[in-house]
């Protein structure tokens, strides 16, 4: 403080030579229009794509493919390619694929994904009334508290959202009332009592493989 110091820490360090980069592939049902995804146990580095071989099947062996790390979490890597519904996909990581921080990489690690068909996914018409027309409000589809869909809308009313190929299972929408326009939900402050923008949320239940689901909200009045 003041550049004076203020405490001592100790600090004890840790070898990471002899750490290896493990890899888990996210759960959940796979969506053929959406990536493959991976995580380590520590950040990434690298992510070499003449070091990864895809096969679709027993054969054929792809070579258009993408492998990036997620800019937002770069524990996480993906491959996205033009998956194909029903298929089976092996992939092979050879020793090199992937490099973590500490210059450490893996022996060569091998996975099979399998697409389902488009039956066995849903389509959900949601529609939301009751908005003002004079305020923005961001529209969530989550899965598991986590943030599958999203968007936002001003001026009306009334909104109709038409999302496909949906994995079929419990899911929340969920509105955010805001105010200020900055695409974040934003709590109160009491110094200059501003409420806390709302909330509303709701529980979308009844989608069956291969079918759409209608389903109506109504904001709540003040």
């Amino acid at each position: 403080e003041g550049n004076e110091p203020f405490d001592t820490l100790k600090m004890i360090p840790h070898e990471y030579g002899d750490i290896g980069v493990t890899l888990n592939k996210s759960g959940g049902t796979q969506h053929p229009q959406g990536p493959i995804a991976f995580t380590s146990q520590h950040p990434i580095a690298i992510v070499d794509n003449d070091s990864i071989r895809i096969r679709q099947g027993d054969t054929l062996l792809l070579t258009e493919f993408n492998a990036q790390i997620d800019s937002n979490d770069i524990t996480k890597f993906s491959l996205t390619a033009d998956w194909q519904s029903t298929s089976s996909y092996t992939i092979q990581l050879l020793p090199g694929a992937i490099e973590n921080i500490f210059g450490n990489s893996h022996d060569t690690l091998k996975f099979t994904v399998r697409f389902p068909s488009e039956e066995d996914f849903a389509r959900l018409n949601l529609t939301i009334e009751g908005l003002a027309d004079s305020i923005p409000y961001i529209i969530e589809l989550l899965d598991d508290k986590t943030v599958y869909e999203s968007m936002t809308t001003t001026g009306t009313d009334s909104l109709d959202w038409i999302i496909e190929r949906l994995p079929v299972k419990p899911y929340v929408a969920r509105i955010v009332e805001d105010l200020n326009g900055n695409a974040y939900w934003d709590t109160g402050d009491l110094e200059v009592k501003r409420q806390p923008e709302r909330i509303f949320t709701v529980p979308i239940d009844g989608m069956r493989p291969g079918w759409d689901l209608d389903f109506s909200i109504q904001w709540p009045e003040e």
